[in-house]
């Protein structure tokens, strides 16, 4: 049963989750920005469409034709009682259900206007980028001449001091 309810759907939605909030939320400029400083190159065309469109397309489908053809767990003939049915529902649920929970507590710790909040929790803070300080240099310099992140209102970004 563990086989049958930890492995699929969950992963699946936080996939989907993921290629949403990446493409949609932090953008795909930012994002081809971010590939660039890793491997020295903006990624082609193809790789751009696969995420913000193919991807999340495909995923969704996978979503929606599981719940649609969803059976309960058997094994061997033997169909699981109700009680199993709902634990093995809770892992995915358990897996799922702590990115809503993490950005509420973000949203109750921001300060502001609800709209205020969602769009600083939704912007990297200052430590955003890596974390080492030659990597850091390499990806402030691609950054530079490029539309610069704003962090938190309009603060851009400076390397970590120490």
């Amino acid at each position: 049963m563990f086989d049958w309810y930890s492995a699929g759907f969950n992963i699946m939605m936080i996939g989907l989750l993921e290629c949403l909030v990446i493409q949609w939320v932090y953008g795909w400029r930012h994002f081809n920005r971010d590939i660039k400083a890793m491997i020295g190159f903006e990624p082609g065309a193809w790789w751009r469409i696969c995420w913000w469109l193919f991807t999340p397309a495909l995923l969704a489908f996978i979503v929606i034709f599981s719940l649609i053809q969803y059976s309960p767990a058997n094994y061997d003939g033997y169909e699981f009682p109700l009680w199993a049915e709902i634990i093995g529902w809770m892992m995915p649920i358990i897996s799922l259900i702590m990115i809503p929970l993490f950005m509420i507590i973000e949203l109750r710790k921001a300060k502001g206007s609800f709209g205020n909040r969602l769009r600083t929790i939704m912007r990297p803070n200052l430590k955003w980028g890596p974390r080492l300080e030659e990597d850091r240099v390499h990806w402030l310099s691609i950054t530079k001449n490029q539309k610069v992140l704003r962090v938190n209102n309009s603060v851009p970004h400076q390397p970590i001091k120490k």
